[in-house]
């Protein structure tokens, strides 16, 4: 059965129930260009096991085949995780057509218990896909081998030749579950090749039991433990919080000399990571923490196009059933694609295909009851519709002399009935010029070390309410921050009414908050859930300034919210953006669905900045040069009309921003210039009258 669904500008396709799959069966559904299954054909049923030889008895082929295929030719090249003459798992290979099914290497039987199932020469459990390079295969078994801890191995496409390239060697204690080693233990994910250095992760082990990354030579020399990932603490997420992951699932992606990969758990707040390093072991970098809120626990490797990296989350999202991501390899513009709500799918075990700006992929549970396949464009559509532009309907140039009355008014004191604002702020904010004034262009709010009405500082915190508030749009502050220990500045969004109950039910949009004493780094935020102490907030990522620039230059902090997604820029720079959140007081989308007004202000002390000291020096000067608002309106449609000897041409006169721009031609080397005369209004229409000549004119409008 095969449904559509729409989620906003996203088109998932569930294919679902096409026929009942036992684990044993190895098919093939070829699928036309427009999704229909067209031939469906059941290549070969793997037999029937017998007796209690390895996991679950012994047979000739193999049983379970966990993960895909890979084609070479006319040939598919797999393995089964068990079954087998020694019931511990296969290799195998079998024509397109179905025909000459071949086991390639049955895994010998083990003896003892070490690693769990006992030790032998090969490995057992197959977990993961296999890598073809010329007439080699390269695999990794789960377990078994020397130390029982599993093996890296490569045989011939024939089936001769096996060769055990590593084993996995014994671990000590239990940190992490399975203890510590020098190289890590139960490799479950597919491995990569660059020239002739593979490339794999280990679940467990290393130096503190929660994984590695590794690389080994494809003659089995010069294994290095890449990475160790570190020991968690605490309870966050599966296994604790710490700063690189644990236990990475799957395998890695190559670009250049970069490793790419995700760690199912770990990382702050401990829902999983994705990371870079160097395939040399240097510059391991945490791209993403997974907050649970934007995915949870991914347990699939990543794909990547161009500079954006793709994947899948186990767990998490909006209902909690798991996500689609996209994230820069830099790790700016984390992005939630899709959150799984149940009826579309349910925990993306697998990971994504990419075709064209397709992305296809498979959820382990959910739909009709037993998973589903789905497909979803990379084209989030944010954040607004097509054939439209942001226009402006709010500014404040501060070009005049003093603060305008009618944009702003003041916040005054200290924040009864919650001293410091609720947040043990030092200062008392007042409206007197010596804390907010303008002055060459130039909003300035200042703080100062004075005392005053009880308190050591004073400062200014400047709002619309009442004057200005909008649902939706785009919000861009252009501004530059102060240095010194105990600053707080922060241009921000509260709702005009709290129609969802107090704080933070109601919601906050925090378009900037800094750190005085942290030049290189600003923070989007957003509060939602309960009413506090039950409020919940989104983690970042933040976004950290190149080497020699800083707050203290004048950037533009620019915020862009629709009623599905909110989205933080720096000097138009996507760096986050958030999809999830909730309310106790209403359903999704709020609190989010309310008129919000502005907020600017400079803080002196409370908790996110801690208090100034002796290196603090005052005063501190925050300035904006402008504040805008703008909201999505169609694109103005430009008219055309000979008259006599002349053109006249006219556009709507609130199409704010555009200039009539003409060229000669409009080839790859076309030069607008900016048309002459300026337009005049005549009949409520911006127009413009230009003589026809003999040199062929374009017309359009640029914004």
């Amino acid at each position: 059965m095969k449904t559509k669904t729409e989620f906003g500008n996203r088109t998932w396709l569930h294919l679902k129930n096409l026929l009942a799959v036992p684990a044993g069966v190895l098919l093939l559904c070829l699928l036309a260009a427009n999704g229909r299954a067209q031939t469906f054909t059941t290549l070969h049923i793997f037999t029937t096991t017998s007796g209690s030889g390895g996991y679950n008895g012994t047979n000739s082929d193999g049983e379970s085949p966990l993960w895909g295929l890979l084609l070479s030719g006319n040939t598919l090249y797999g393995a089964a995780q068990i079954g087998g003459t020694s019931g511990w798992g296969t290799v195998f290979a079998l024509n397109t057509d179905g025909t000459g099914f071949t086991t390639l290497h049955s895994f010998t039987a083990t003896s003892g218990s070490k690693g769990g199932y006992g030790t032998n020469s090969d490995g057992v459990f197959p977990y993961a896909g296999l890598l073809l390079s010329g007439n080699t295969l390269y695999g990794t078994a789960q377990c078994g081998g020397s130390s029982g801890w599993g093996t890296v191995f490569a045989v011939n496409t024939d089936g001769t030749g096996f060769t055990n390239l590593h084993n996995f060697t014994a671990t000590f204690g239990s940190a992490g579950g399975s203890g510590i080693n020098s190289d890590g233990v139960n490799p479950i994910g597919r491995l990569i090749l660059s020239g002739n250095t593979l490339y794999g992760t280990a679940n467990s082990g290393g130096s503190a039991g929660y994984g590695t990354v590794f690389a080994v030579n494809t003659d089995g020399t010069g294994f290095t433990n890449l990475h160790s990932f570190t020991a968690p603490s605490g309870s966050g997420g599966f296994s604790g919080t710490n700063g690189d992951g644990a236990y990475p699932w799957s395998g890695l992606i190559l670009s250049g000399n970069t490793l790419y990969g995700t760690a199912s758990s770990g990382g702050n707040p401990g829902f999983g990571t994705v990371f870079a390093l160097n395939t040399n072991g240097t510059g391991f970098t945490v791209l993403h923490n997974f907050t649970y809120n934007d995915g949870g626990h991914p347990h699939t490797g990543l794909i990547l196009s161009g500079n954006t990296l793709y994947g899948t989350a186990y767990s998490g999202g909006l209902s909690g059933y798991g996500t689609v991501f996209a994230v820069n390899t830099d790790g700016t513009g984390f992005t939630d694609l899709h959150s799984f709500t149940y009826n579309d799918g349910a925990n993306p075990y697998a990971g994504v295909i990419l075709s064209g700006n397709t992305l296809y992929g498979a959820a382990y549970n959910g739909g009709l009851s037993n998973g589903t396949v789905f497909a979803l464009s990379t084209n989030l559509t944010l954040p607004g519709p097509t054939n439209a532009y942001w226009q402006l309907v709010w500014n404040d140039e501060f070009s005049g002399d003093s603060i305008d009355p009618t944009h702003w008014t003041f916040d005054i004191g200290t924040g009864p009935p919650y001293p410091g604002w609720g947040n043990n702020e030092l200062e008392y904010y007042t409206s007197r010029t010596n804390n907010a004034y303008v002055a060459g262009g130039l909003l300035h709010i200042v703080a100062q070390s004075e005392s005053y009405s009880g308190s050591s500082y004073t400062s200014a915190k400047m709002k619309s309410l009442g004057l200005f508030s909008q649902t939706y749009g785009r919000f861009e502050f252009r501004a530059k921050l102060p240095q010194g220990q105990g600053y707080w500045p922060a241009l921000w969004m509260m709702p005009v009414n709290s129609v969802y109950g107090g704080w933070a039910a109601s919601g906050e949009i925090d378009v900037m908050e800094n750190i005085g004493s942290d030049l290189a780094d600003v923070y989007g935020t957003i509060h939602y859930g309960g009413v506090s102490p039950n409020q919940k907030q989104s983690s970042g990522p933040s976004y950290t300034f190149p080497a020699g620039d800083s707050v203290t230059n004048f950037h533009v902090y620019a915020l862009e919210w629709t009623s599905n997604a909110i989205c933080w820029y720096m000097d138009n720079q996507l760096y986050e953006t958030q999809t999830y959140w909730w309310s106790s007081g209403g359903p999704y989308p709020a609190p989010f669905d309310q008129p919000f007004y502005l907020i600017m202000n400079l803080a002196v002390g409370g908790n996110f900045p801690g208090s100034p000291n002796g290196s603090t020096v005052f005063p501190g000067d925050m300035q904006v040069d402008y504040v805008r608002v703008y909201v999505w309106a169609p694109t103005p449609q430009l008219t055309i009309i000979p008259s006599g000897a002349n053109v006249v041409l006219t556009w709507p006169t609130n199409a704010t921003g555009f200039n009539l721009q003409s060229t000669t031609n409009l080839g790859s080397a076309a030069v607008w210039s900016t048309n002459s005369p300026a337009p005049v209004v005549v009949n409520g229409q911006n127009t413009v009258t230009n003589p026809i000549s003999g040199t062929q004119q374009f017309y359009r409008l640029s914004q």
